[in-house]
């Protein structure tokens, strides 16, 4: 599978699941981005992010990364208007601090999916990335386990 094909799938992954959770919030959020911009709790966590913690915008120099990338396409296909929208980068436990309060529209940053978060109601996209990380040990005997 080619880089650009990996992209696109992964654009139009977090596109879907970003119109679904905008449908899904309900007429308070609708009502609150008339009357403000959305916030996105981004946060520092490279290559997927960079960014200053505190800072607020969507310039390239101070927001940049795959994740970021990926969300200003969604924007983008969503018909945000640059005026509607920030984002706001954040330390990860303030992210999720934000997304419970209301504070932030939506998140992104190198996030991990986990059982405890989903439990706590948080509804993440279909993964973007997928390292396929493993750890491999020789085994030899005897093992501290054999012990």
């Amino acid at each position: 599978v080619s880089t650009q094909s990996t992209w696109g799938i992964a654009i139009i992954s977090l596109f879907r699941t970003m119109t679904i959770l905008k449908v899904c919030l309900g007429i308070g959020v609708l009502l609150q981005s008339i009357l403000a911009k959305q916030l996105i709790a981004i946060t520092n966590f490279e290559p997927m992010s960079k960014c200053r913690v505190g800072k607020i915008g969507k310039d390239n120099s101070s927001f940049s990364g795959l994740d970021i990338d990926l969300f200003k396409e969604i924007a983008n296909g969503l018909n945000w208007k640059d005026d509607e929208w920030d984002f706001h980068c954040m330390t990860p436990r303030d992210l999720f601090r934000s997304l419970s309060n209301g504070s932030s529209f939506a998140g992104t940053g190198g996030i991990t999916i986990l059982y405890e978060r989903i439990q706590a109601g948080f509804v993440f996209s279909i993964p973007t990335l997928s390292t396929g990380v493993t750890i491999c040990l020789l085994y030899t005997s005897p093992s501290p386990r054999d012990s």
